[in-house]
């Protein structure tokens, strides 16, 4: 209504706000907000997904002209969907999305060295596709400040490739939180102590595989 310049569809929108809706997911445990990010997902696999896997930057316009009827293939922007993916991935157990994810970076990895240091999120997004994914799932008890602070513990701690799900407990049960990986589960842990410890072991067996 006021004559200026729409653009709709962008992949970089999209992946912003996708991301930001698996962090609202992982934080607020509300399933709304992973509905919203597969919504998206959804959205970019159907009307941004070139032929050889890589994502356009925009929906691709068989009415434009010259430079602009060849969609532009942005690999920072590429890399970082790829990440959301993989996160996505982790947090619904989608192994469709995960190859996704593998052919977008197939299809960019011939190109990335010409990027120097803005392929820095193309190189953390083929670690996180090619490790084992790590899932904290913390259940908290209602009222209970220990849950809430074993919560924060979690999300706060830095790994690559680690997701969070969260969960209300019932009363009368203890807050914990479990990590898991590549299909085996640790012992519960009920002390943000306990959770940064075992969490800082695998980082130092990561770190060690690298």
């Amino acid at each position: 209504e006021d004559g200026g310049g729409r653009l709709f569809g962008r992949l970089d929108d999209q992946v912003q706000v996708g991301r930001a809706c698996l962090a609202l997911y992982q934080t607020t445990g509300e399933a709304e907000w992973l509905e919203r990010s597969q919504t998206l997902v959804e959205f970019c696999l159907q009307h941004l997904h070139a032929p050889d896997g890589a994502l356009y930057d925009g929906i691709p316009d068989r009415r434009a002209v010259g430079a602009l009827a060849i969609p532009l293939r942005d690999l920072p922007v590429n890399a970082a969907a790829a990440r959301w993916f993989l996160e996505h991935a982790a947090l619904t157990g989608s192994t469709e999305l995960v190859e996704a994810a593998k052919g977008v970076l197939r299809a960019l990895a011939p190109n990335y060295r010409r990027h120097g240091l803005l392929a820095a999120d193309f190189a953390l997004a083929v670690y996180e596709a090619l490790v084992p994914w790590v899932t904290v799932e913390v259940n908290v008890r209602p009222q209970d400040a220990g849950g809430l602070r074993l919560h924060e513990a979690a999300l706060g701690y830095y790994l690559p490739a680690k997701v969070v799900r969260v969960t209300a407990g019932s009363p009368g049960v203890a807050s914990r939180a479990i990590i898991c990986r590549n299909g085996a589960c640790l012992a519960p842990v009920t002390r943000c102590e306990e959770l940064e410890a075992k969490l800082g072991e695998i980082r130092s067996v990561l770190a060690h595989q690298a």
